[in-house]
């Protein structure tokens, strides 16, 4: 009984302390999961695209430069990602600025752009570190999330009401006693989303901290850089349609998704592919292909079916829901509601105890004197 109240206790000072953030975050989250659908919706100019034979990744480059001479190309998503809506979508780096531009694949023509202040990038931003980026913010998550799971798995414990009761713990009691609703709509939506609020406090509370957790297993989010070292030519790169092509050739039926251009001479080319399922789907490829820009040659290549890379094709796709379709990103949105109601039950049942509390200790100073 004393450890269920230490449970308790803790339970309750971790939910004071970062209730706010939770709700936050995950109301920010909940609408995050539709953040391509969302972008659609405001920006429909920007995915107005011609049907017809897709221009060359040079040719897309070459009408961008057009605009932006002075532009620093950092990524290509390209039309098969489905966060690019069938056109393709180039980040530059523009008078040190960062800007989304989008291409028509069939044209070439410039259909707008986009950057950070937009409303779907800024409440991304703000879900990744709550805008205190100079602060250590995306840890700051982090560590919110891990407050948030042990939330989770104290609320689990604290639910718990034996086997023999365990079908009473999934049933309202028939009650007018505010308190009673009140506690046992707490109860409920606590064990009926625990399952998914898992699975995302979890993933968001591990992400942050990433590189460092598969640190602890010899192995890292991307490879060392001694495996990604490349020597500069001085004739230079290949073609990006090139390097593609050879990429998309080392897994049969994939197609590139994502292509990270590299900022230096000396830095390599990162080309990631989807083929057949992929649990990240709208949120790049789960086959990774490092290359040599300047002569193409595979310098590491990452694939769900031959390395064991179970975690860095996962957490994000379980994070954001983005493995099983229209129903899991649902399921997220709803789900990501439940912490608001959790919050306003559980301040109640807070306060209600703790009314009751000093109306017993006043009785009892009462009946004392």
């Amino acid at each position: 009984m004393q450890f269920r109240k230490v449970i308790l206790n803790i339970h309750l000072t971790l939910s004071l302390l970062a209730g706010l953030f939770i709700v936050v975050l995950s109301l920010t989250g909940s609408v995050l999961v539709f953040k391509n659908e969302l972008t659609q919706a405001m920006y429909p100019e920007l995915f107005k695209v011609t049907q017809g034979e897709r221009i060359s990744y040079q040719d897309a480059q070459k009408s961008i430069l057009s605009q932006y001479p002075e532009a620093q190309f950092l990524r290509i998503y390209t039309p098969d990602e489905p966060v690019t809506g069938g056109a393709f979508q180039f980040w530059i780096n523009n008078d040190g600025k960062r800007e989304y531009v989008y291409v028509d694949p069939a044209t070439g023509n410039i259909l707008g752009t986009l950057d950070e202040s937009a409303f779907p990038n800024k409440l991304s931003v703000f879900h990744r570190n709550l805008l205190l980026e100079k602060y250590h913010g995306f840890e700051i998550v982090g560590i919110v999330g891990f407050m948030f799971t042990f939330i989770l798995i104290s609320g689990l414990y604290l639910w718990w009401p034996g086997i023999k009761s365990m079908a009473q713990g999934f049933k309202r009691r028939k009650a007018s006693n505010p308190y009673i609703k009140k506690n046992d709509l707490h109860r409920l939506i606590g064990i009926y989303s625990i399952p998914v609020l898992l699975i995302i406090a979890f993933t968001g509370a591990v992400y942050p901290f990433s590189e460092k957790i598969l640190g602890w297993f010899g192995t890292g989010w991307t490879p060392p850089a001694q495996k990604l070292a490349v020597q500069v030519k001085p004739e230079g790169r290949l073609p990006v349609d090139e390097l593609v092509r050879l990429a998309e050739q080392t897994t049969p039926s994939s197609k590139a998704t994502l292509i990270i251009l590299p900022t230096k001479p000396e830095k390599n080319i990162d080309i990631r592919l989807t083929r057949s399922y992929d649990p990240g789907a709208g949120h790049t490829g789960n086959v990774k292909v490092w290359m040599d820009p300047y002569n193409g040659q595979v310098l590491e290549k990452w694939d769900p079916k031959t390395n064991n890379v179970f975690y860095q094709t996962w957490v994000f796709p379980l994070h954001v829901g983005a493995y099983g379709g229209i129903i899991t990103k649902v399921l997220y949105s709803i789900v990501g509601l439940m912490p608001s109601i959790l919050m306003f039950t559980g301040i109640y049942i807070w306060q209600y105890k703790k009314r009751r509390r000093k109306k017993q200790q006043a009785e009892v100073q009462l009946n004392a004197s």
